[in-house]
């Protein structure tokens, strides 16, 4: 079965929107929306490039997941 995420990341202060990103189905089962995680792309083409890394959250940004979560979901209906 194949699993897919999209998530958005900023660069350079602007939202990018990621879609259909393939993950394992052992990342899909742990990832929580609204966390923040490792996202590595190439500056010259952001959106075709970016990769996210849902082994690698940043728990630094967790102060406050549930309003994030409002957020994705308003953004997002």
């Amino acid at each position: 079965m194949n699993y897919f995420v999209s998530f958005d990341f900023v660069h350079e202060g602007k939202w990018y929107p990621r879609y259909g990103f393939e993950i394992a189905e052992g990342d899909y089962d742990k990832a929580i929306v609204g966390r923040k995680y490792k996202v590595k792309y190439l500056p010259k083409s952001p959106v075709k490039t970016a990769q996210i890394y849902l082994d690698e959250p940043v728990y630094s940004e967790d102060v406050n997941i549930e309003k994030e979560q409002e957020r994705i979901l308003e953004m997002y209906k």
